[in-house]
């Protein structure tokens, strides 16, 4: 799933962004690009700025509405980002909040290049920045946080209430 696209061409009558065709193209079946791709923006440039210009407000809520629909097709659903792992997608809210969003584990990959170095460590260090995300979030939603469920890729079903911490 590519969630979020910016830079598309009209082929055959859709809008479609290059990853979102590889993905298309490497999946065992063609979920459609409503679900794969819910989230298309033409111009090549930064979501936040190509929304902008189409009118488009990227919100989270129909982004994991996709997703939902896609895991109940499909074994099981990669979900690639969009520019990076800080990038902004409103005023207020960036990719990484939409990964918290996801509760997904997040796979780091590294283009080997000049700067990569400095990219993956900055990457990480925001990844790992787990208070801060928490944080981000309880501003950003109006509502009492009743605890945190830490990933745990052992745990079984029965066992997910121990995972639970109080807020």
């Amino acid at each position: 799933m590519k969630p979020i696209a910016a830079g598309a061409e009209l082929i055959g009558g859709e809008w479609i962004n290059e990853d979102a065709a590889r993905l298309r193209s490497a999946g065992s079946f063609d979920p459609g690009l409503t679900l794969l791709n819910p989230v298309c923006l033409k111009s090549p440039i930064a979501p936040h700025i190509a929304a902008a210009e189409e009118g488009i407000v990227l919100e989270d809520a129909p982004i994991l509405e996709a997703y939902r629909a896609l895991c109940a097709q499909a074994d099981a659903v990669f979900v690639e980002g969009v520019g990076g792992f800080r990038v902004p997608l409103g005023p207020d809210h960036d990719t990484a909040d939409l990964a918290v969003a996801f509760g997904l584990p997040v796979i780091l990959v590294i283009g080997m290049r000049l700067g990569c170095i400095n990219h993956a460590l900055l990457t990480a260090e925001a990844m790992l920045r787990f208070e801060q995300n928490v944080q981000a979030v309880a501003q950003r939603i109006d509502a009492p946080m009743l605890g945190e469920v830490r990933y745990d890729r052992n745990a079984d079903p029965a066992a997910v209430t121990t995972l639970c911490l109080p807020a």
